[in-house]
């Protein structure tokens, strides 16, 4: 499995500037995609974000929610956190200069956790900070 973060969920149900981009990547990765119930909790608030910002007017906003809660995420595998993974979590936080942020260890945890292969993601400094753990955290190109 190949575990996606949120950043490209959105790219994919947002009109973002990445969108085309995205899509068009991912079409090329061969393996089954995973996200997880943080996943719709992180996307459920960028779209927030996006439309106080004023990024996104309501009815794109919420056309960006549809696709996600009726099109997107039941294509995909759902993993729902335990225990475990906010331990790992925690446990990668402890290296206190990786630069790595709580909601990209919880990403990395539960990756790891789902034995997925991968974990694809927009965010260079995620991907600068995740090195060295059990998942290869890259670009999707």
């Amino acid at each position: 499995m190949i575990y996606l973060d949120t950043n490209l969920v959105v790219a994919l149900c947002a009109a973002e500037r990445d969108s085309e981009r995205v899509a068009a990547a991912l079409e090329k990765v061969k393996g089954r995609f995973c996200i997880s119930e943080w996943t719709r909790v992180e996307f459920t608030s960028a779209v927030g974000i996006k439309f106080r910002n004023r990024e996104l007017k309501e009815p794109l906003a919420r056309r960006a929610l549809s696709e996600y809660y009726e099109a997107f995420e039941p294509g995909v595998t759902v993993v729902t956190p335990s225990r475990d993974d906010y331990v790992l979590a925690a446990f990668y936080l402890q290296d206190l200069g990786s630069g790595l942020r709580g909601g990209d260890a919880l990403h990395v945890a539960i990756a790891v956790n789902a034995r997925a292969t991968r974990l694809l993601t927009l965010d260079k400094a995620f991907i600068k900070a995740a090195r060295g753990n059990k998942v290869r955290v890259e670009l999707p190109w």
